[in-house]
């Protein structure tokens, strides 16, 4: 785990992550919004939940081509974008913004040799009206989720060894992704991505009642919310910069966590095991890789 100094500069990095990715949204035109836990600390916290190790936005698949195409024009040099349909062999639903010259390796990145520190970035999807046509296509991307998950597991089993919490629940679920990854290890990571994502953005409905946020930690169903929440953004304080959250925002939070108002005293259930950690020249890096006129 992080040093409170290790942490806060973290901290520090990902809030200058999240001011370059806001700017080019709003200099795009593309709607975005603050989730997870980063909308939870900015209602509650004003800035970050202050054991949180990460940053999440969400935009709608519509706009999604072209935040990614925006990325790549604006900051070819300061940062790495690793998506699911940019990336070859990348084997996850999540798109992250990687900064150059920095590493933050979590075991969820040990499949790749570029674990800088990251904004993840989840994609708002359409889901279908029609209840049969919504349950197919729920349980065929959390079928297909799940065999990414188990899959991806198998590959890095080696590496995954040198890392697990000596936690029984814990050890026991990652021998049993590493069992059934290994029953379609004939197959490759990137097939299970790509059938996940088509079902994901399946729906093609853009005033369809619901929406999901797949690709996020609860998966379709429990990251399911009404298309209201998301009709509209707004602006709210994140350690003294203001940035976008869904506009029914409260709804959101206690869908995501119950009673979200009180702050524990001493919850780590969010933060993430870091295997490798370096990101000491972060400010020099940020600032000789800038963005291209």
């Amino acid at each position: 785990m992080l040093s409170g100094e290790q942490l806060r500069d973290l901290q520090d990095a990902l809030l200058a992550i999240l001011c370059d990715v806001v700017a080019i949204c709003e200099q795009y035109g593309i709607r975005y919004f603050l989730v997870g836990g980063t909308a939870l600390g900015a209602v509650r916290h004003h800035g970050f939940i202050p054991w949180d190790d990460d940053a999440d936005i969400a935009v709608f698949r519509r706009d999604y081509p072209r935040f990614l195409k925006a990325l790549g024009e604006v900051y070819p040099s300061r940062y790495e974008v690793q998506s699911p349909e940019c990336t070859s062999g990348y084997p996850s639903l999540v798109t992250r913004i990687r900064l150059r010259g920095t590493e933050a390796m979590s075991r969820e990145d040990l499949w790749t040799d570029h674990g800088g520190i990251a904004l993840d970035v989840f994609v708002i999807e359409n889901v279908f009206d029609l209840v049969p046509l919504r349950w197919f296509q729920g349980m065929m991307s959390l079928f297909f989720t799940g065999l990414l998950a188990c899959r991806k597991s198998f590959a890095v089993r080696k590496k995954m060894a040198r890392y697990l919490i000596p936690e029984s629940a814990r050890v026991a679920g990652s021998a049993v992704r590493c069992f059934v990854g290994g029953a379609f290890a004939w197959l490759p990571p990137g097939f299970f991505r790509n059938v996940a994502l088509f079902f994901n953005r399946m729906c093609r409905n853009e005033t369809s009642r619901y929406v999901s946020i797949p690709s996020g930690r609860r998966l379709f169903f429990d990251d399911m919310y009404r298309r209201e929440i998301f009709a509209d953004s707004r602006m709210i304080d994140f350690a003294g910069s203001s940035f976008a959250v869904p506009v029914g925002v409260e709804d959101y939070l206690e869908h995501c966590y119950g009673d979200w108002r009180e702050t524990p005293e001493h919850d780590r259930e969010g933060t993430h095991f870091l295997c490798s950690f370096s990101i000491d020249d972060w400010r020099e890096n940020f600032l000789s890789a800038g963005r291209k006129e």
